[in-house]
C-alpha cells in the first residue's frame, strides 16, 4: 500500500495548482483502507524529496479534517512548522487549527494565516491565484467571527465579501461557497438574499459525501438567519413603541405645564383683581375724588403692564412677546390718561 500511496503522491501536480488538493481529496475519498500510518512513514522520511513529503503532509492534513480529528491536525502542523512554513497550503492549514476553537483571540489569529496565505498566492507568480478553498476560508472565518459576536469591521467585511464572490466564480457549483455567502449577508441584515443561498448550498451538496452532516450545517445557518431576522424585527418594534412612549411622554409633559401656567395666570390675574378692589375701597375713602380716579387709573395701567410681563416669564415663549408689547402700550396709555385726568381735575 505504501509503494501505490508513493505513486500516487509522485504524480500529482504541484501544490501551486488548485488540482493538487482536488486529487487528494479524490484519492482520501476513494481509499479502501486506512492509509494514515503509510502517510505518516513517508512523511517521516527525510531521504523523501520535500516536494514529496509535503504531499504526504497535506494529504494528512485532508484525511484529519474529514474525519475531523482535529488535535492531530494541530499537532503534526506545529511539529512540521518549520519545514513547511513558505508554503500557502500550510499557512492555510494553520489557519484551519487556529479556527476550530472559535474564540476571539484564535479567530484573529486564524484570519492572520489566511491573509499571509492569500498573499502569497497572489503575490507568487509560480501560484495559480485561482484557488477558490483560499478565498473561501477567509470569508469563512469573518462569519464565524460574527457568530461569536467579534466585532469586524467595514474593510474586513467588504473583502469577505469580495473573496467569497471570487470563489463563486471560480466554482459555481460548490455549495459550500453559497453558505458562506449566505452567512455574510446575515451580517449585513440582507435575510432574503441570505436565505436564498443556504437553500441553493442545500440544493447543489452532493447525496453522496458527508450529506447529513453538510445538511445538518446548512439547516442550522437557516435557523440563524431566521432567528437574527426576527430579533431585528423585535428590536425596531420594540425602539418604535419605545419612541411612541417618549413621545406621549413629552405630550403629557407639555399638557401638564400649559395647565399648571394656566392656573398660575389664573391665580395672578385673580389676586391682582382682588388686590386692585380693596386699593380701590381704601384709596377712595382716604382721597379727594380727583385724586383718587387718578391713582386708581395709574394702579390698573401698572396692573396691566404687569400682568403682561407675568405671562411671557411663566409661559417662557417668545411668541407671547406681542400680547405683553400690547399690554404695555393699554397699561402706559391708561398711566398717561391718568396723568392728564389729574391734570384737567386739578
Amino acid at each position: 500500500m505504501k509503494d501505490k500511496i508513493i505513486d500516487f503522491l509522485n504524480k500529482l501536480p504541484f501544490d501551486s495548482s488548485p488540482e493538487f488538493t482536488t486529487q487528494i481529496t479524490s484519492f482520501i475519498t476513494n481509499s479502501q483502507s486506512s492509509i494514515e500510518r503509510d502517510l505518516f512513514s513517508i512523511l517521516e522520511d527525510k531521504s523523501n524529496a520535500i516536494q514529496i513529503r509535503f504531499s504526504a503532509f497535506y494529504t494528512l492534513m485532508v484525511l484529519f479534517r474529514r474525519n475531523k480529528k482535529f488535535s492531530k491536525m494541530e499537532e503534526v502542523c506545529i511539529s512540521y512548522k518549520e519545514i513547511f512554513i513558505e508554503k500557502p497550503l500550510f499557512l492555510f492549514q494553520m489557519s484551519m487549527v487556529f479556527r476550530k476553537y472559535g474564540d476571539a483571540n484564535n479567530l484573529q489569529i486564524a484570519l492572520e494565516y489566511s491573509k499571509e496565505s492569500l498573499h502569497k498566492i497572489i503575490e507568487d507568480d509560480s501560484y495559480d491565484s485561482s484557488y477558490p478553498g483560499f478565498y473561501n476560508n477567509f470569508s469563512e472565518i469573518v462569519a464565524m467571527m460574527s457568530d461569536e459576536n467579534i466585532l469586524i469591521d467595514g474593510k474586513t467585511l467588504d473583502l469577505a465579501f469580495k473573496y467569497i464572490n471570487k470563489a463563486i466564480i471560480m466554482n459555481s457549483n460548490y455549495p459550500k461557497y453559497y453558505c458562506t455567502l449566505g452567512r455574510l449577508q446575515v451580517i449585513k441584515g440582507d435575510y432574503k438574499n441570505a436565505r436564498q443561498n443556504i437553500l441553493k448550498a442545500i440544493d447543489l451538496e452532493d447525496t453522496k459525501e458527508d450529506y447529513a452532516i453538510r445538511i445538518s450545517e446548512y439547516q442550522s445557518y437557516l435557523i440563524k438567519c431566521q432567528t437574527a431576522k426576527l430579533m431585528e424585527e423585535t428590536y425596531n418594534n420594540i425602539n418604535g413603541k419605545l419612541e411612541e412612549i417618549s413621545n406621549i411622554k413629552e405630550n403629557i409633559k407639555d399638557d401638564i405645564q400649559d395647565g399648571k401656567n394656566n392656573i398660575l395666570e389664573f391665580i395672578g390675574f385673580f389676586s391682582a383683581i382682588i388686590t386692585f378692589i380693596i386699593s380701590s375701597v381704601q384709596i377712595s375713602t382716604k382721597l379727594i375724588f380727583s385724586e383718587a380716579v387718578s391713582l386708581l387709573l395709574v394702579m390698573l395701567g401698572a396692573l396691566l403692564i404687569a400682568f403682561g410681563s407675568f405671562k411671557t416669564i411663566i409661559e417662557k415663549d417668545n411668541s407671547n412677546m406681542l400680547s405683553t408689547l400690547l399690554m404695555g402700550i393699554i397699561g402706559g396709555s391708561v398711566i398717561v390718561i391718568a396723568i392728564v385726568l389729574k391734570y384737567f381735575l386739578a
